[in-house]
């Protein structure tokens, strides 16, 4: 598992580096194993709550992720994209997937 011990001035580089420890662990293990293994990040110090929102909207394991944070704003998004778990830092439309989610007039 990847280390929880952070310091309280993380810096992005440290956010990155644990997100791609999280990415390989993914990948070296069971797709069907992701979702524990993603449960079991909520102790991480990174751990972000729209990972639950990725959660929810999720029909099957490829479409799971891991919200990494130390901020709202500097987030990073561990995905499974081409066959394999990345770590993704394209912006995500956080306020679209919660209308999605909770929204049942929202187009499919």
């Amino acid at each position: 598992m990847p280390s929880t011990e952070h310091s309280a001035a993380t810096r992005p580089e440290e956010l990155l580096r644990v997100a791609q420890e999280y990415a390989d662990l993914f990948n070296a293990r069971p797709l069907e194993d992701v979702d524990r293994l993603i449960a079991d990040a909520c102790v991480d110090p990174f751990w972000d709550d729209r990972t639950n929102l990725l959660s929810l909207m999720a029909d099957d394991a490829e479409d799971l992720g891991l919200v990494l944070a130390t901020a709202p704003d500097d987030y990073v998004v561990i995905r499974f994209i081409t066959g394999q778990w990345i770590v993704d830092t394209s912006p995500v439309d956080w306020e679209s997937l919660e209308d999605e989610a909770f929204d049942s007039d929202f187009p499919s």
